[in-house]
């Protein structure tokens, strides 16, 4: 089986107990068409690598690359992540 091109949108959830940012999935549908330059990375883990995210604030932009770490569901039955690393891109 080749690659499968998917829109997801991951809804920032909570900062849980042990000081994790946690990611929802919203939505999720199947495309047709992508760039992979610009294309997130699913591994088999379900580990989500964003290489490009921007973060908008009142005073600035800022290009950040993600990686998210599937965690499971919780207990609404959402599935979620937690923020593993962040960096900005340069």
């Amino acid at each position: 089986m080749g690659n499968i091109a998917l829109k997801l949108n991951l809804g920032y959830s909570e900062i849980n107990d042990r000081g994790e940012f946690i990611w929802k999935l919203d939505q999720f549908s199947q495309i047709d068409e992508y760039t992979e330059a610009n294309c997130s990375q699913i591994s088999d883990s379900l580990r989500i690598f964003v290489p490009c995210a921007i973060f908008i604030s009142k005073s600035n932009t800022i290009n950040l690359w993600l990686q998210l770490g599937y965690i499971g569901q919780n207990v609404e039955g959402d599935l979620i992540w937690r923020l593993e690393e962040i960096g900005e891109v340069l």
